[in-house]
């Protein structure tokens, strides 16, 4: 629970962590279009529809403040809000 909530917005909009029923985290963007995270080490995600995307979540006091994603083109993050 400490990744859930929206994050963003920047050129690429603003999305969501949330939690699926099946207990999986997921991206969901602003069409409700749903990506699985795939947990790889504490804190550090790949998504299943694209693993060449990394995504690491800064955590401060047992709370995720930022969201770091990295893949091939560069580095982008997007602020908790």
């Amino acid at each position: 629970r400490q990744y859930l909530g929206r994050y963003g917005p920047s050129a690429f909009g603003a999305f969501d962590v949330v939690l699926r029923a099946d207990s999986s985290l997921a991206l969901r963007n602003a069409r409700g279009d749903y990506q699985q995270l795939v947990p790889v080490r504490p804190n550090q995600f790949r998504i299943r529809e694209a693993p060449e995307v990394t995504l690491e979540f800064s955590v401060v006091n047992g709370r995720a403040t930022t969201l770091t994603a990295s893949d091939a083109a560069g580095e982008f993050t997007f602020m908790r809000q």
